[in-house]
């Protein structure tokens, strides 16, 4: 069990997805429409905020080319 679990550190890639994720939750939307509303002069719409999460999942869940050429989990060879 213990074999098959990663200890990979996220790189700056995921990371930037975990913080699109974040900030861009659909929860959070009412409070972004407000900021964007006083800073920006306008509401943006919910369009580019959902693009912005469904990016962050993208980032953060998709594997790197270098994961995708190694296939995820090598197998492991026994002796």
């Amino acid at each position: 069990m213990f074999g098959t679990l990663r200890t990979i550190p996220m790189n700056a890639r995921r990371w930037l997805g975990f913080a699109l994720l974040f900030v861009f939750f659909p929860v959070n939307f009412p409070l972004l429409e407000t900021l964007f509303t006083n800073f920006a002069g306008g509401a943006p719409g919910v369009l580019p905020l959902y693009g912005a999460f469904i990016a962050g999942a993208i980032l953060l869940f998709y594997p790197t080319r270098t994961e995708m050429k190694n296939k995820l989990l090598p197998p492991e060879e026994e002796e």
